[in-house]
């Protein structure tokens, strides 16, 4: 199937940044619409591969590919029109006819007939696809909502194309036969561009995941995730998809394509690339623009070689573009990362095995008091391990935890061992393939608190009074806070739970519905074993929404009588 973009004049969000985030829980009708006469449309093939549950389908992709932020909710319906349409019989005697044709108009209107059929109101859903038996190719307004299919699909990839030009991605294309001096790919400048080619984007020729760079653009990737080299030195990625940096841009200040993107993969469910295939042990460099869309580049590591499924630059490999005065060396790479020296401004590039500088720690702080598994916070090279190691008697005993740096170059664990009660100190030290560990670095001494004084609530119980109210207050850095429900004078049991985070701050939402009424909350906390007493707090007060039926007083207090108290 041919598939294809139909550029839209959707303006970009008023975010500051060229991004159009797409995140949340958003509403999908596909609609299914057979002629009179006869087509070749399967719909529970269809359903299967838009709707379903299906680990290939659309929204099994959509939720891989976001990591979670983006879940489609979707129906399916089909409908029988008229007979097909003139434009939809191939007529081989016709040599002005167009085939296979992009009728996007047409899938859009026997869409809005498939919905009215039904009673249902196309307004009210996020995002429309159209399946009509018309040529067999697909389109979709680029960024827009809707989405044509023209023809019965064997397999869902048409659906994770078109879904993706909706989102704003373009079609991609591939540099290649990049002259090599010495070894060295140098881009873009004489390198012959052809389209598609890239087996590591949907929209460019692959079968695979989106690219990094569209899941930032999505909204997919944050602080920790994604950011910008601005500095010349060595940077670790992590494999797409997992914890750590996964995108580093490069900008190409005036030129154009605008930015460099730098990935690493490893196999997923959504490709057959084996563990010794090039394209999962080496970093993907594209050139990228990320404007009213985002469209892709990608340079082809191997020119010298006829196919361009063997992009990736591996250990030893350089990029080298002259105009923009970068360059990109890949040091070394394993099953979690990357590392990469990477060079801006025409500066010498750094060496591959440095001493690595140990990382900071901010928490905790000196003095300050924390529980059994306190939770450590500071900074390091972005992409780069910490190991966090337990100190007694001036003595490093063991490894209690560890992290990676963001792409921020922020780190933050919560020791997995506890430590005893008392004055303590941690050590921490970087990591990082192919470089020796860095020192030790020891943290400020801090307290560990045995049993633990109540927690406090903000406010008047709650943060807001919904049906599922929000409760936030401070505690003991490390322990676990308990809220429970209070109603005339009954404790219905806990409805929330939250770590308290490294600053001794905690939030939390309920799990359980609070029907309208007057609530106090009852609140303690957990370090190990040892438990706060609870504390009450409130008083605050649940209105009735549209949505919330009246509640039987009598019920719920009978309900309050069987809960147990929490432990």
């Amino acid at each position: 199937m041919t598939k294809g973009a139909i550029p839209s004049d959707v303006p970009l969000p008023k975010s500051g940044v060229n991004q159009r985030p797409v995140v949340g829980t958003k509403t999908l009708l596909v609609t299914v619409t057979h002629w009179r006469d006869g087509d070749t449309l399967n719909f529970p093939l269809i359903q299967k591969h838009t709707v379903s549950n299906d680990p290939d389908a659309l929204p099994a992709y959509i939720r891989a590919a976001s990591n979670g932020k983006l879940t489609l909710a979707g129906k399916i319906i089909e409908y029988t029109s008229g007979p097909r349409p003139y434009e939809c019989i191939y007529r081989p005697e016709d040599p002005n006819q167009e085939w296979p044709p992009l009728p996007i108009r047409l899938a859009d209107t026997e869409g809005k007939k498939a919905a009215e059929a039904h009673g249902i109101n196309r307004d009210k859903f996020d995002y429309l696809i159209s399946v009509i038996d018309c040529g067999g190719s697909g389109s979709a307004w680029q960024p827009g909502r809707f989405v044509g299919v023209y023809g019965q699909s064997g397999i869902a990839h048409i659906y994770k194309h078109e879904f993706g030009h909706s989102l704003g991605y373009g079609h991609g294309a591939t540099y290649t036969q990049c002259p090599t001096p010495s070894g060295v790919v140098s881009a873009p400048g004489s390198c012959q561009k052809v389209d598609y080619g890239d087996t590591g984007d949907t929209l460019s020729g692959g079968g695979t995941l989106y690219p990094a760079n569209f899941r930032w653009f999505s909204g997919w990737l944050d602080s920790s995730q994604a950011t910008v080299i601005e500095k010349t030195g060595l940077y670790r990625l992590a494999k797409l998809g997992s914890e750590g940096p996964q995108l580093y841009l490069i900008n190409r200040t005036g030129l154009d394509p605008t930015q460099l993107a730098l990935e690493y993969r490893k196999p997923t469910p959504f490709d057959n690339f084996p563990y010794d295939d090039n394209r999962v042990n080496g970093v993907w460099i594209r050139y990228t623009t990320m404007g009213q869309v985002a469209s892709n580049i990608q340079v082809d590591g191997t020119p010298q070689t006829p196919e361009t499924t063997d992009p990736t630059f591996l250990p030893g490999k350089t990029l080298f573009d002259p105009v923009a005065k970068i360059s990109v060396t890949v040091c070394s790479a394993d099953m979690h990362g990357a590392t990469m020296a990477v060079t801006v401004n025409g500066e010498s590039r750094p060496s591959c095995t440095p001493t690595l500088t140990a990382p900071s720690v901010s928490t905790p702080r000196h003095n300050q008091r924390v529980g059994y598994r306190p939770i450590m916070t500071g900074t390091g090279m972005p992409g780069t391990t910490v190991k966090i190691e337990r100190i007694r008697d001036g003595y490093l005993v063991g490894v209690v935890g560890s992290a990676i740096v963001g792409a921020d170059g922020k780190w933050s664990a919560q020791i997995d061992q506890p430590l005893a009660a008392g004055l303590q100190q941690i050590a921490t030290y970087s990591t990082n393939a192919g470089s020796p560990d860095s020192s030790n670095v020891s943290s400020a001494e801090f307290t560990v608190v045995d049993t633990p004084d109540g927690p406090t609530v903000n406010g008047s119980g709650a943060d807001t009074t919904g049906p599922y109210p929000t409760f936030s207050g401070t505690g003991l850095p490390g322990a676990i806070v308990s809220v429970s429900k209070i109603y005339l004078g009954l404790n219905w049991g806990v409805v929330a739970t939250a770590l308290v985070n490294e600053e001794g701050k905690w939030s939390t939402q309920s799990q359980v519905e609070y029907a309208p009424g007057t609530y106090a909350s009852g609140v303690f906390q957990k370090n190990g074993d040892k438990k706060s007493g609870s504390q009450i707090f409130g008083l605050f007060e649940v209105k009735a929404t549209s949505q919330q039926a009246s509640f039987d007083v009598s019920k719920q207090k009978n309900q309050a009588e069987k809960a147990t108290s929490p432990q």
